[in-house]
């Protein structure tokens, strides 16, 4: 495989490797999921306590105009930090590259026209 100009840090063996590319000369990359941990959601409330990395979400909604809000809290009191709003009824995933950290806790704090929404979090 040729070489890239980019340099990767390589945990494992402790030190910098230098990126391999395929054939056509794109790099690849792969995201490490292990421990992500699912969870289907149907309404508000905490969805993990504590330090979480939120690496996607998957939007279901019911209807149209929908909403969804997460906050970093152990309820729903608190501000929302990430918001989503759409007005087609259509499923919307979303990922987080590098995930969105919450040191609180994972909470959602609105539904609004959902069926549900599907978490990957560590």
């Amino acid at each position: 495989m040729p070489q890239t100009g980019l340099w990767l840090w390589d945990s494992a063996a402790a030190l910098w490797v230098q990126g391999q590319a395929d054939t056509s000369g794109n790099l690849r990359t792969e995201e490490n999921h292990i421990g992500i941990a699912p969870i289907l959601r149907t309404g508000t409330g905490l969805v993990n306590a504590g330090k979480t990395r939120l690496h996607w979400i998957v939007i279901n909604p019911s209807s149209a105009n929908f909403l969804v809000e997460l906050n970093d809290a152990m309820d729903t009191s608190t501000a929302a930090v990430i918001s989503f709003f759409g007005s087609a009824r259509e499923s919307h995933p979303h990922n987080f590259i590098p995930p969105a950290m919450f040191s609180v806790g994972l909470t959602i704090k609105t539904l609004t026209n959902i069926t549900a929404v599907i978490i990957g979090f560590d």
